[in-house]
């Protein structure tokens, strides 16, 4: 005969809260080497930190002829475009009367050194813009066979043509991504600097948040490769700390948090992503701290504790919610996680509720403010993650009020979303680069950022993929994570996962052309992932020489993705590298 359960007339107790563990001086070593250690990799060669500064805006009629004092055999011309930009017949001459075509040089990037063979014996060199459209044109350089440059002497042809040559100290002889833009960067610098300019702003399919980052670092370190690019670098550093954050407060363990933050700190992906100038950055940051304040509210229980700390976590996660928002929209993919996880922890005290009203007596007594403790807590829900996010979102907006002619209303800036959303609702035509999300775990087509022949079979490149040793060994902690939420039901478990999932899912119906980079708000949760796996692991460890043996292969481990950084970042960092050496990894 079936004997009755032991617990059958336990009395109910009321869940403890999952506290956090107090940091000490093993943390503070562990996160400030991996700050460090980062830190200085991502500031090397980020870009120069001077660029031309003087401009001339022209139109159609301009001739633009650069003057030498005699005839000399000139090999290019280079010159550096600015937020505005038209084609232009290049040619020369030797005696300013007969003149040779080079070429039409093509519409092509803004903020950015372009280069024109001429390669002919020449005193002067004539500029045609081909488009009445008041373009800009910063500096303009020659150059001989030996890449040293020409002394101009003259500038003529257009209003203050002095400022054309007002800078001969930073043309430089070949143009690279350290000196100009490359990649996303020619819309995302572009509107950094409109914003500061309060010019209209061209590019419209992202919320703006992102871009006022930008403009902050071309406002301390000047219109600039390594002032556009500061903010971004920056808070790819505050990712790490982001990351140890989360992954601390759930191991509860330094080490197992130090491993979280390894892997970022050593992924292809987030060493790319975060030194170009584009927006990815800072919604990142931001859906991790949003996570890591909602898994504050999801370990802890205010029927124990109350509400002031609850609703503070969730204060916290809404606001940071409302920030990822306001820089891309996938931060509005973060909140269906959210949400599932804020609603899976208010059915653990719904049913914590019902079984003590069941069992009655001091049980019930226990958790007699449920309703009302319940009611304030959703009630702030709506404005912390209604309210608030869209007070910042809108906020965002607000230089767009300062815009010189046209200041927007508000109904212009709701037309601006719906048009955002046609946009990537319509961006459906091929590319070589498109990848299905499927395919982005298995790294099935990384993308190149920027790429130049050197010559002497050296090239530069930079390219957006992921550490195979992190992102297949996540793929691996996934489904591991998975495994543990629903076979142990391990609270912990579903919560990664549904942060993770909510990544990645929204991205499965979309239309639009999809790009490995989309998958880049997910990769965080991956590592996190394995991190857990890895203390989970060792949990079932019960021998020393066991633990030995962990230790051992989680240190191999990191070893690799250390290793697979090292043997990669000629491949990511734009450092200058043999050819066959590209081709060989």
């Amino acid at each position: 005969m079936k004997q009755p359960s032991k617990n059958r007339n336990a009395t109910f107790q009321i869940k403890e809260p999952d506290m956090p563990v107090r940091w000490g001086r093993l943390d503070a070593l562990l996160l400030g080497i991996l700050l460090l250690v980062y830190g200085i990799l991502s500031f090397v060669n980020l870009g120069d930190r001077t660029a031309p500064q003087t401009h001339i805006r022209h139109g159609k009629n301009d001739q633009i002829i650069v003057a030498l004092a005699q005839p000399e055999d000139v090999a290019k011309l280079n010159f550096f475009r600015g937020q505005t930009i038209t084609d232009y017949n290049i040619s020369y001459s030797d005696d300013g009367q007969a003149w040779q075509n080079v070429s039409v040089q093509k519409n092509t990037n803004v903020f950015q050194w372009v280069s024109v063979a001429v390669n002919a014996r020449a005193q002067y060199i004539k500029m045609i813009p081909l488009e009445n459209n008041k373009a800009y044109l910063y500096e303009v350089g020659l150059f001989d066979e030996n890449d040293k440059p020409i002394k101009i002497a003259s500038v003529t042809g257009c209003e203050t043509p002095e400022r054309l040559a007002d800078e001969q100290n930073l043309v430089p002889s070949m143009p690279s991504y350290l000196n100009g833009s490359y990649f996303d960067e020619i819309y995302h610098a572009r509107t950094a600097y409109e914003n500061v300019h309060r010019i209209e702003p061209t590019e419209t399919s992202h919320p703006p948040l992102g871009k006022l980052f930008i403009a902050l670092g071309t406002q301390m370190f000047g219109m600039t490769p390594f002032g556009w690019r500061f903010m971004g670098n920056l808070f790819g550093i505050f990712m790490i700390l982001a990351i140890y954050l989360l992954a601390r407060r759930i191991t509860k363990k330094p080490w197992f948090a130090f491993i979280a933050a390894f892997l970022l700190t050593f992924d292809f992906m987030h060493f790319t992503q975060t030194r170009i100038a584009t927006i990815d950055s800072y919604p990142v940051v931001f859906i991790l701290l949003s996570y890591y304040f909602m898994y504050c509210f999801y370990a802890g229980n205010y029927q124990k504790t109350g509400l002031k700390q609850p609703l503070l976590s969730l204060l916290g996660s809404g606001i940071f919610f409302g920030l990822a928002c306001a820089s891309k929209w996938t931060g509005i993919y973060s909140g269906f996680g959210l949400a599932a996880i804020f609603f899976l922890h208010m059915a653990g005290r719904l049913r914590d509720y019902l079984q003590a009203k069941k069992q009655g007596g001091a049980a019930e007594k226990a958790v007699a403010a449920y309703g009302k403790q319940t009611a304030v807590i959703l009630l702030c829900c709506v404005g912390f993650f209604i309210v608030i996010p869209c007070a910042i979102y809108f906020a965002s907006y607000i230089p767009f009020r300062f815009i010189e002619g046209h200041p927007y209303t508000f109904r212009e800036l709701l037309d601006y979303q719906k048009n955002m959303f046609s946009y990537h609702n319509k961006l459906q035509q091929s590319h070589p680069y498109a990848s299905m999300w499927y395919t982005w775990p298995i790294m099935y087509k990384p993308m190149w950022y920027y790429y130049q022949d050197l010559g002497a079979g050296q090239i530069s490149t930079i390219s957006c993929f992921g550490n195979p040793a992190v992102w297949w060994v996540g793929l691996i902690a996934f489904f591991a994570t998975l495994f543990t939420a629903l076979k142990k039901r391990d609270g912990k478990a579903w919560f990664l996962v549904l942060a993770l999932l909510s990544q990645i899912v929204p991205w499965m119906p979309i239309p639009r052309v999809l790009f490995i980079y989309h998958y880049f708000a997910s990769t965080p949760f991956l590592m996190i992932m394995t991190a857990y796996a890895l203390q989970n692991i060792y949990a079932d460890i019960k021998t020393d020489v066991g633990k030995r043996r962990f230790y051992a292969g989680a240190g191999a481990y990191l070893g690799v993705v250390a290793l697979l950084f090292v043997l990669f970042y000629p491949v990511i960092s734009g450092m200058p590298v043999a050819k066959d050496y590209v081709a060989y990894v």
